[in-house]
This record gives C-alpha cells, sequence and structure tokens, in this order.
C-alpha cells in the first residue's frame, strides 16, 4: 500500500486513468437505484452508518452512491481529494482495512477523521472495464472497529456487483455508440447515393450532350462556337472531379488513423491561401491576417487542416460581401484547446439556417446560384472531430458569419 504523496498523487492524476473514468459517465451522474441497493446492502449487513461508492477525480471523490453521511457532504456529494482515504485504494489496487484512523499510519492526519467523524474504514477497489482504478466502494464506522474475514468477503462481493454493474452499463453504452455510428454510415451511404445519382450525374449528362453536339455539327458551326462548347464541357468536367475529390477526401478522413504532430498553424493557413490565390485575386477579396505570434500552435495532421482553411476560406470567398472581406484570427480557448476561426463581410445567416450548415450534401436555397456541391463544411466537420476538436459557427444579419474550430495543443 503506497503511502508516500508523490506516489498516490500520480497515481491519481494518471491521464489514461481520469480518460478510463471520465469515460464511465458516472461522474456529476444522478442517484440511480442500482447502485443505491448496494450501498444501502453493505451498510445493512456489515452494521455500519456510513456506505459509499466513491469515485477518485483528480481535485475530489465523488460519491455515485452514499447512505449515512451528514450535511454539507450528503447533499453535495462529494469531498475534496485531501478527505479520501479511497485514493489510497486507487492507488494500490488493493483493499484498505483501517481498524482505527487515528493510529493507522497512513490515514492517521487525514482531515475526515475530524470532518467526516471516520474512526474506522474498509474499501474495495472499483476496476473499470479497461482495468482503471476508479475508486471504491466502502464503509465507514463512527468507532474503531476490528474487521472480520466475514466483512471483507461480504465486501468484496458487493464490489463485484457494483463493477459488474459499470461493466454492464459500459458495454450498454458501447451497443447504442456502435447503432449510432452505423446509422451515421447509412445515412452518408443515402446521402453519397444521391450525390452520384444527382449531383455527380448532372454535370456528366451535361458532358455528354455538349460533346454529341460538338461531334454533330463540328464541321457547320463558326469555329468559336466549338470552342465555347468545349469550354463549357471543360468547366463541367472540372465541376465532376471537384465532387470525385471531395467524396474521396470525405471518405479517407472517416476509414483512416492519423499520428497528431505539433504544427505550425500559421504556415499552413499560408499554404492554403498561396493555393486559393488565383480565387482570391479573381475576387478582389481583402485579407486580413494577424501577427503570426498570435497563433499559437496545435496538434494535428498538416494536410488534413490545409483542406479545412481552403474550405472556410472558400466558402467566404463565394458568401462574402462585394468584395470580400477575410479576417483570420486564434485564442487559447481553453487549458488543452485552441480556437481559430475566420470571418468574411457577407450578410449574415438565420439560425435555421446555421443548423443546416455542417449536413453533408445540404445547400441553403439562396446559394442555388452559386457553384458547389454541399460536401465541403462536412468534410471539415469530420476532419476536425477526426483530430479530436469541434466547430463552430455564429452569425448575424448584416455582420457577417464566423466559422471556428478547435483543436488540441497537446
Amino acid at each position: 500500500m503506497p503511502d508516500d504523496i508523490q506516489t498516490v498523487r500520480q497515481a491519481v492524476e494518471n491521464p489514461e486513468r481520469l480518460s478510463a473514468l471520465a469515460n464511465t459517465q458516472l461522474l456529476d451522474s444522478p442517484d440511480e437505484e442500482t447502485f443505491d441497493r448496494l450501498t444501502k446492502l453493505a451498510s445493512r449487513i456489515l452494521k455500519v452508518p456510513v456506505s459509499l461508492i466513491s469515485l477518485v477525480d483528480i481535485d475530489r471523490q465523488f460519491f455515485k452512491s452514499q447512505v449515512g453521511l451528514g450535511d454539507p457532504w450528503k447533499t453535495m456529494r462529494q469531498t475534496p481529494i485531501s478527505h479520501s482515504f479511497c485514493k489510497y485504494v486507487v492507488a494500490s489496487g488493493e483493499m484498505l482495512v483501517v481498524e482505527d484512523a487515528r493510529q493507522h499510519p497512513i490515514v492517521c492526519d487525514n482531515p475526515a477523521i475530524q470532518d467526516l467523524d471516520v474512526a474506522s474504514y474498509l474499501g474495495m477497489p472499483l476496476t473499470s472495464p479497461d482495468g482503471w482504478q476508479m475508486g471504491s466502494l466502502c464503509v465507514v464506522d463512527h468507532e474503531p472497529r476490528a474487521w472480520t474475514d466475514d466483512d471483507i468477503e461480504v465486501l468484496q462481493t458487493l464490489a463485484q456487483s457494483v463493477i459488474a454493474e459499470i461493466q454492464l452499463r459500459h458495454e450498454v453504452m458501447a451497443k447504442e455508440k456502435a447503432l449510432a455510428d452505423l446509422q451515421h454510415r447509412n445515412e452518408e451511404l443515402d446521402a453519397f447515393a444521391h450525390t452520384v445519382s444527382h449531383n455527380l450525374k448532372n454535370p456528366i449528362s451535361a458532358i455528354i450532350g455538349w460533346s454529341e453536339l460538338n461531334m454533330r455539327y463540328v464541321e457547320k458551326v463558326p469555329k468559336k462556337d466549338v470552342i465555347e462548347g468545349m469550354q463549357y464541357i471543360d468547366g463541367l468536367a472540372h465541376h465532376a472531379n471537384d465532387i470525385i475529390s471531395a467524396l474521396l477526401l470525405l471518405a479517407t478522413v472517416s476509414r483512416d488513423e492519423v499520428e497528431l504532430k505539433p504544427l505550425n498553424m500559421y504556415n499552413i493557413l499560408d499554404d492554403a491561401l498561396a493555393r486559393l490565390h488565383p480565387d482570391i485575386e479573381k475576387a478582389k477579396a481583402v485579407i486580413k491576417l494577424p501577427d503570426s505570434s498570435s497563433f499559437p500552435s496545435c496538434m494535428g495532421y498538416r494536410q488534413w487542416i490545409e483542406e479545412i482553411w481552403v474550405n472556410y476560406i472558400t466558402n467566404a470567398l463565394k458568401y462574402g460581401g462585394q468584395p470580400p472581406e477575410i479576417e483570420f484570427g486564434a485564442e487559447q480557448s481553453s487549458d488543452d484547446c485552441v480556437r481559430y476561426w475566420i470571418k468574411d463581410n457577407g450578410e449574415g445567416l438565420q439560425q435555421n439556417e446555421l443548423d443546416k450548415l455542417f449536413v453533408p450534401f445540404s445547400r441553403l436555397p439562396n446559394t442555388a446560384t452559386v457553384e458547389g456541391h454541399g460536401l465541403g463544411l462536412s468534410i471539415v466537420l469530420r476532419i476536425v472531430e477526426k483530430l479530436g476538436g469541434e466547430v463552430d459557427v455564429t452569425s448575424k444579419i448584416g455582420d457577417g458569419t464566423t466559422f471556428s474550430f478547435t483543436l488540441p495543443i497537446r
């Protein structure tokens, strides 16, 4: 049983353990009869005033279920980590038996002795489905107590029931996620079929029609009309190629796993702007870039992130003002994320329009005259989520639209 503070802290603050604990979705969840029944049984069978299912977080222990606590702890359903006996169970992965807390070498100075009237303690480890220690099922007496082998066996059995319930919840959540993923993929397949049958079929049909006309009348019409027809065919072919490229990128993001690396975001944005330089010049767009030092670095995958900027900038060029004014910025949004944003000077969008923006193959009614296929923002969403971030969009009528995304710093 580790007793030095540094060892216990390292075990409690292990990022993988904390992630496994968060994934159970038990922290800060409401009382549940399934768990309450087990703590009541523990108190009744062992004849103790207090029984707890304690989940040890980074700076606190949260009581998923509790019997016998007094206020304020009963109402708060947690104590600071300083008051936790269960952190030693987490650090060791073994049961902790305390017959007299005031005399015990590990916990004799713990403030819970005074604040929660803990005189004796018996705690059994609770292990997550992937093997991490989450906390303990524990019982507390207000008097010193010699815990018997029968007491230990009863609490071990009840702890196994708690673990089994957590495992069951884990399996149910996994199945629900699998079903949601399956539904999402089915929706994507439906949308893919729509794109192939409609968005892609239209330009291909037009290419065939114009090609047949050109072949039929090539010797009967002026050369300039033939060239004009060929130019139209060329434009349609490029449009069809853009749709195919977007579909392939969307499929790649869905399928591939990539290694996240530290990135200089300002350089990536600069590359995206260089890639779109002809379109920017054609639109006479005004680009407002901050100083490179104001763009924090992040973790990500360079090729995909360049596609995010290309899609966002392309949208700003299409739907911004006349001429488009495009402003960029970034700020650290939390301890572990950076928010990058792009703002245009377009007409702005209503809330019901914002809700449709990241839906695959969806286009707003008032954009019908603007060339596009409705894939760009759905690709952005897929990339950002795959890289562990989030997308957002805000807009105000008459004041343009701001698109943003977050990515982890480390």
